[in-house]
């Protein structure tokens, strides 16, 4: 699969469903302008149909037995998410993913995994290799707070985002930026 997005969501823009689950995908040479090379995610309104049993945290989203390969971000400065960027009340599972040949150009602002407002990650079994990113931001895990103008988020009324990887494997990976850089990076919601 070659995809590319001019805006967000290189292969998958995903907003506002009831249930989103995708099991043994391989997907390769995906990419986005702006967020989510692979998946952008969204949702205005928390969901609670789909629980993960052992935290009792709900996901609408499920990605299991992903492969994602050959992904890269050259332009332009502005968005995350090389693999996903999560948005308002998105709540993903992913268990058991694969990536490898990831690549980051010079003064663009990547990152594998990004999460925003009050967001919801939960990873099983993680495994990325064989990358270089010359990026300043948290390169693996981005977490931050975004604010849209057009529909201002009530700072005080949530909790920001939140993120689980229980299990994790980086081979690999090189960060060649000139200034500090970071392997994970997560700004409170302060």
């Amino acid at each position: 699969m070659d995809n590319y997005s001019s805006i967000s969501g290189g292969s998958f823009y995903l907003e506002d469903n009831e249930s989103f689950i995708m099991t043994d995908s391989y997907i390769t040479n995906s990419t986005a302008y702006l967020d989510g090379g692979v998946f952008y995610i969204t949702d205005q309104y928390k969901h609670s149909n789909i629980y993960d049993e052992e935290n009792g945290e709900q996901y609408v989203y499920k990605l299991i037995n992903i492969t994602a390969d050959n992904i890269s971000k050259m332009f332009p400065y502005d968005g995350s998410g090389m693999f996903i960027c999560m948005k308002k009340y998105a709540a993903v599972y992913i268990n058991n993913f694969h990536g490898k040949n990831y690549n980051c150009g010079k003064k663009v602002s990547c990152s594998v995994l990004a999460l925003a407002n009050d967001s919801l990650l939960l990873v099983d079994d993680f495994i990325l290799k064989d990358t270089n990113s010359y990026s300043k931001d948290g390169f693996i895990i981005y977490i931050y707070e975004y604010l849209h103008e057009d529909n201002m988020y009530d700072i005080v009324s949530h909790s920001g985002p939140k993120c689980a990887i229980r299990s994790m494997t980086l081979t690999n990976i090189n960060m060649l930026s000139d200034l500090v850089s970071y392997l994970f990076f997560m700004e409170d919601k302060g």
